[in-house]
């Protein structure tokens, strides 16, 4: 599959996000955030600065998942991405 225009495809991240002081937020808690974390699976043709395998947070509300050969994927646009993660860097 391949991303076209300003599109991305992302994967959600599975792990549990954990806050400064080490606790582990809930995935109820998680999905009340309006920022996600998800890797970066495939970009369009006119996207620039995001990398495929870079994990990234997206809004959330801007986005829609669609099932695509059986796996749930959710896609954005460039412009609802906040913030890129590289791939061989870790937050």
């Amino acid at each position: 599959m391949k991303a076209v225009g300003k599109y991305i495809i992302i994967e959600k991240c599975k792990k549990a996000e954990v806050a400064p002081s080490g606790l582990e937020y809930s995935e109820e808690e998680t999905n009340k955030m309006r920022a996600h974390r998800a890797t970066v699976v495939s970009i369009g043709d006119e996207v620039s600065g995001i990398n495929v395998g870079d994990d990234v947070y997206y809004d959330k509300a801007r986005s829609f998942e669609q099932i695509i050969n059986g796996l749930e994927m959710t896609m954005t646009r460039e412009a609802d991405i906040m913030v890129i993660i590289p791939h061989d860097e870790e937050v």
